[in-house]
């Protein structure tokens, strides 16, 4: 029986994907799964355990780009780089970096600035992100990679890290970047990386100083020029909200502190951000999925919804604007392997509720 695991939902040049693993068991061999819709195709196979399937922000590329590790015996990893077209066709894939067993990396994430592509990645051995920079044309190295100075969370290191702490990047336009990661106080970093000269910089400007902070995931909006930050407690189990202003004159607070967004009691964890019109839908994974919906101003617009899906794990949302709808995937019904399900779920009927 096939296992699976939820990575990824997202638009791309007006189509929505979704992204999966889907592990067999005998003989073993993971797959990377793509689906838009009805249509799908395995754009990867492997006799190593595939994880963190990352999809590459490429905002002005033709082509979808994703990245990945490779899990082999004896504790040996291999990051890996692949495009695919419209079409779901694999139009270039590479292996990107052999990684020895003494420098565990995980949750690589990539950007696309004209013919280089970034990964910043967590480095277990010496407990820092790093920064690499490769030439498309070959995938050769640049330089010597970017470390970024602020030591990681012991969350990380943790077996059990895919549940208790994530890595974000999210795209800001005019070449910025901003990165996002729990280190040893517990707060999430928030890094400005600036691409400019053919080179990427990085600055850190303020952090999420939050107690008991889990999971998080993180969405910004150009429009209002904020960064919102969902994250799991890793206490009480809530689910809380906050954002922070971008604006280059304004005081870097934040503009709330705190926000349980969750209305009924429960152990909670990894919630997803996605923007609809001009509200804000999150998504967490309980014993069932649960949705709630707010504002910018981090206000509750309705009452959570609870889906009938069980034991629903790796939530992703997306807004199909075309569509006027919100996708959902998961993986769902994990009561085997922790970091799989026995069934996968991909809905294009979802629908947002009416807040304007």
């Amino acid at each position: 029986m096939n296992r699976y695991k939820n990575e990824c939902l997202t638009m791309y040049r007006n189509k929505n994907y979704s992204i999966h693993t889907e592990v067999t068991l005998f003989p073993f061999k993971t797959e990377i799964v793509v689906q838009s819709g009805f249509e799908k195709a395995t754009i990867a196979t492997s006799s190593a355990t595939i994880t963190d399937v990352k999809v590459s922000i490429n905002t002005k590329g033709l082509n979808l780009a994703l990245t990945w590790i490779e899990a082999h015996a004896f504790g040996f990893t291999s990051l890996h780089y692949a495009e695919i077209n419209d079409r779901m066709q694999v139009v270039r894939a590479h292996e990107i970096e052999a990684i020895d067993t003494n420098n565990a990396a995980i949750l690589p994430l990539s950007f696309i600035c004209e013919e280089f592509l970034f990964v910043a990645k967590i480095e277990c051995s010496t407990e820092q992100v790093t920064i690499s920079q490769y030439r498309l044309s070959d995938f050769s190295l640049v330089a010597s990679p970017i470390i970024v100075t602020s030591k990681i969370s012991d969350s990380y290191l943790s077996s059990k890290h895919n549940k208790i702490a994530n890595m974000t990047i999210v795209d800001g336009g005019d070449n910025t970047f901003y990165l996002q990661y729990k280190v040893q106080t517990g707060s999430i970093n928030t890094i400005l990386l600036t691409y400019q000269d053919k080179a990427i910089s990085h600055q850190r400007l303020f952090d999420f100083a939050y107690n008991n902070i889990g999971f998080h995931e993180a969405y910004l909006d150009k429009e209002e020029n904020m960064i919102f930050v969902s994250y799991a407690n890793t206490e009480s189990g809530d689910i809380y909200l906050a954002a922070q202003s971008l604006d280059p004159d304004g005081d870097n607070n934040p503009i709330e502190n705190n926000v349980v967004i969750n209305q009924t009691q429960g152990t909670y964890n990894r919630p997803y951000i996605e923007k609809y019109d001009s509200n804000y839908a999150v998504t967490w994974e309980g014993t069932n999925p649960y949705i709630i919906h707010v504002d910018k101003n981090l206000l509750i617009l309705s009452p959570e919804e609870m889906l009938d899906l069980s034991n629903p794990a790796n939530i992703k949302t997306a807004y199909d604007m075309a569509a006027n709808t919100l996708i959902m995937s998961a993986q769902i019904d994990n009561r085997i392997f922790e970091d799989y399900g026995s069934s996968f779920y991909y809905s294009k009927t979802m629908t947002n509720n009416d807040h304007s």
